[in-house]
């Protein structure tokens, strides 16, 4: 919902800050560094939340990304996973930017799945395998 809305009302300004937060992503997971790209993905998403216009979405994701943080930064370490977040970010800011409310709504929803999937696999080998590298 929120990206769809995002496409809707996010100012110039908006998207120009959208497009700096996803070239400070690639930049921090390109460098290995997991702590910062854990916080800018979750920057990232905030800006969606933000660029909604919708202070409600905003403040009931901020409790979600609580519990989302410690999984979401287990699956950010590894580089595999990090260069396709950010092109999935970076193909979900251009929808936004292009007012594409279906395309956006599309690719946050796979991207959110896709995650979903991506954290689940690594939780599961964490478990399966007895060590974990969980930032947070």
């Amino acid at each position: 919902m929120a990206a769809g809305l995002a496409a809707d009302r996010a100012s110039p300004q908006q998207i120009e800050r959208g497009r700096a937060l996803v070239e400070k992503g690639k930049r921090v997971a390109a460098a290995g560094d997991a702590h910062a790209t854990l916080q800018a993905d979750i920057d990232f998403h905030n800006f969606i939340y933000e660029a909604s216009g919708n202070p409600l979405v905003l403040e009931s994701m901020q409790l979600h990304w609580q519990h989302l943080r410690r999984s979401m930064g287990e699956v950010l370490q590894r580089p595999r996973f990090t260069e396709k977040v950010w092109r999935e970010h970076a193909a979900i800011l251009d929808a936004i930017a292009a007012g594409d409310r279906r395309s956006a709504s599309r690719l946050i929803a796979e991207h959110v799945r896709e995650a979903s999937e991506r954290v689940g696999a690594e939780l599961e080998a964490v478990e399966r395998d007895g060590v974990s590298t969980i930032i947070g």
